[in-house]
């Protein structure tokens, strides 16, 4: 009964540890111009946080927002030593905890098949000017997403 329970906690654990929230700079790579809207989804092993409908003169287009890492946040806190009843010095505990700062990045498909890729800023300053004009779309698609 203990070893089964024990098994049961240590697969339960190893299960949650993988599951993936945000993605990486290096997982972006092997994005290419073209590819299709599954090939793309493989590189990150993710789901997409969520997908927009855009629709600019006549022609459809999903946007796939994603949680990319940008940085990481630590956090150090202390509790301070002491001297106990016999007179020995017991030093505190020093407890770190990290958190991801992550950031939305979006994909861009028309027919299924990868247009644009970037951070939101990076829609509105992109030399084509189709990329552009969805770009307030996005925006506005993307900030209500985040209420």
């Amino acid at each position: 009964m203990r070893i089964t329970f024990l098994i049961a906690v240590v697969a339960l654990t190893a299960g949650l540890g993988s599951c993936k929230t945000y993605m990486g700079y290096d997982e972006l790579r092997h994005l290419r111009k073209g590819m299709s809207s599954g090939e793309a989804e493989k590189q990150f092993e993710l789901e997409p946080a969520s997908k927009y409908n855009i629709t600019h003169k006549s022609a459809s287009y999903e946007a796939r927002r994603y949680s990319m890492q940008i940085g990481t946040t630590q956090t150090t806190a202390s509790t301070g030593g002491y001297v106990g009843a016999n007179g020995v010095y017991v030093p505190g505990t020093t407890y770190t905890s990290n958190q991801a700062n992550t950031l939305g990045y979006i994909l861009l498909f028309r027919d299924n098949r990868l247009l644009y890729w970037g951070f939101l800023t990076e829609f509105s300053k992109s030399e084509d000017p189709l990329i552009v004009a969805l770009s307030d779309e996005l925006r506005s698609r993307y900030y209500s997403d985040k209420k």
